[in-house]
């Protein structure tokens, strides 16, 4: 998928979870900035050319949608993402709870991004490092019905804004 669907799916998920959670939606900047993350094992995307050296490593090792597409990814990426909430964010002023918020919100744009992605042809070693792929296969990148789906999503982030 395009950077602009996995863009817009994460905030779609993002209001969802903020609202499941009974929090303020604009967590869900936390998910539209995860929701790019596993695509860093590629170059030739936007948040490749942002980490030039962690991508090209991340790309020579393991390639496009390998491991950073996986479950396995996703348990790396959670942890990570604990370790830097905590290192930046927990003073002691900051509950525990704030900090778990912002774990699930940036885990659910992680996993915005595999599930989007779970509609192509290409699918995903969700198994990783099994080799076998997981796809639906009903969306091609850069098809209408690509472009059908961010305009939906496009609907859905509006008609929950207008509800906030």
């Amino acid at each position: 998928m395009k950077h602009i669907t996995h863009k817009l799916f994460g905030i779609s998920l993002g209001l969802l979870a903020a609202n499941f959670l009974s929090i303020s939606p604009f967590y869900f900047i936390l998910s539209l900035f995860t929701s790019t993350i596993p695509d860093i094992d590629t170059p030739h995307s936007k948040i490749g050319r942002w980490f030039p050296g962690i991508t090209n490593w991340v790309n020579n090792k393991y390639h496009h949608r390998g491991i950073t597409h996986s479950f396995l990814g996703l348990v790396i990426f959670m942890f990570i993402f604990y370790f830097l909430l905590l290192k930046l964010f927990y003073t002691g002023f900051i509950f525990m709870e704030t900090v778990y918020y912002c774990l699930i919100l940036m885990t659910t744009g992680y996993i915005s991004h595999l599930l989007i992605d779970f509609l192509t042809p290409s699918g995903l070693p969700l198994f990783y490092p099994g080799e076998k792929r997981y796809a639906v296969g009903l969306v091609t990148t850069g098809s209408l019905e690509e472009e059908y789906i961010a305009g939906f999503l496009i609907i859905v982030i509006t008609a929950k804004w207008v509800l906030l």
